[in-house]
């Protein structure tokens, strides 16, 4: 009898659950629960404001780890590059631009998971398919989710034309020379060829990515 009554709550709990959100007919009506008194909602839509209030959370933290943890790492590159001589110049900018390159695909992770994430959880609590997959859809756009995203991916490819850029400059080392107003003075074709190539991979990305060259 007990097992029976316990079943019979559960069955009750879910279908009122259902009921509820069965009342929001479209990702807006999901989306404007953010803007009401969360008093004032019932307890299957408080549940619906509760993750919607996770996956921001986690998406404001993730832009500002990235935010400051790329902006330290940047700082590291710039400059050191502008001046570097030596194979242990090239290695600890090497070393940064790595660094930047997990910050990169660590935000990447997080926001490419945003919609996958919150149309999971939101049919695990009843919000049948496709609208389910619409809320995630409207959410990740009202956070503008998919620009961040962008630039995680631009980040990320500015880490790698650093990467070519410092191997290439620690390889061809007998091949070039830093003058005294900072530029780099090559002695053969190939490697001028070469470092013009990888030099302006390496300023396009950056501009992608938002970081001004300095």
């Amino acid at each position: 009898m007990a097992q029976a009554s316990a079943e019979a709550s559960a069955s009750a709990s879910a279908s009122a659950a259902a009921s509820a959100v069965g009342e929001l007919k479209t990702p807006d009506d999901f989306l404007n629960l953010m803007k009401v008194n969360a008093s004032t909602l019932s307890d299957a839509n408080k549940k619906i404001l509760n993750i919607f209030s996770d996956e921001l959370d986690k998406i404001t933290k993730t832009k500002e780890k990235e935010t400051v943890d790329s902006n330290s790492q940047v700082a590291l590159i710039f400059q050191p590059l502008a001046q570097a001589k030596t194979d242990d110049d090239l290695a600890k900018i090497r070393d940064a631009a790595t660094q930047l390159k997990q910050t990169s695909e660590d935000a990447v992770g997080v926001f490419q998971d945003v919609q996958n994430e919150l149309a999971r959880r939101l049919a695990d609590i009843g919000v049948a398919d496709p609208l389910n997959t619409q809320v995630a859809d409207a959410f990740a756009k009202q956070g503008n989710v998919p620009d961040d995203l962008k630039t995680a991916q631009n980040a990320s490819k500015f880490a790698d034309t650093t990467v070519a850029y410092v191997d290439f400059l620690k390889e061809s080392k007998n091949s070039w020379t830093r003058k005294a107003d900072g530029t780099l003075a090559f002695h053969d074709k190939e490697a001028v060829t070469k470092a013009q190539q990888l030099g302006k991979a390496f300023s396009d990305a950056a501009v992608q990515a938002g970081y001004q060259l300095k």
